[in-house]
C-alpha cells in the first residue's frame, strides 16, 4: 500500500501520482487521467489489474489524501485493488 497527500495544480492529461517497477516482471503505477484516478498493476505473462474511477476529482484548491492498496492475492477479483480518498472507497 502507498498513502499520499496530494493538491492538484490543475487537471490536464496525465499526472503521475507513482510509478515502480522492477524491470524484469512487474509495474504498478498510479495516476490522475484529467479528473479521474487511474491504479494499474502488470505483471509478466499477462497478468493485470486496473482500477479506473467512476467519481471525479476536480478540486485544485484542497489537499487530498489517498491511499492505493494492492493485494494480489486476495480470492476477489474485485477487492485486490482498492482506492480511498480522505478515508472514503472509491469505486470503480
Amino acid at each position: 500500500s502507498l498513502s499520499l497527500w496530494v493538491k492538484r495544480s490543475q487537471l490536464s492529461n496525465i499526472q503521475y501520482l507513482f510509478s515502480a517497477s522492477d524491470w524484469a516482471s512487474t509495474t504498478t503505477t498510479a495516476y490522475f487521467y484529467y479528473d479521474t484516478l487511474v491504479f494499474y498493476a502488470y505483471q509478466s505473462g499477462g497478468y493485470s489489474t486496473r482500477l479506473d474511477s467512476t467519481q471525479v476529482f476536480r478540486d485544485t484548491g484542497a489537499w487530498q489524501h489517498l491511499l492505493f492498496t494492492w493485494d494480489s492475492t486476495n480470492a476477489a477479483s474485485s477487492d485486490r485493488m482498492r482506492i480511498y480518498v480522505n478515508s472514503s472507497r472509491v469505486t470503480a
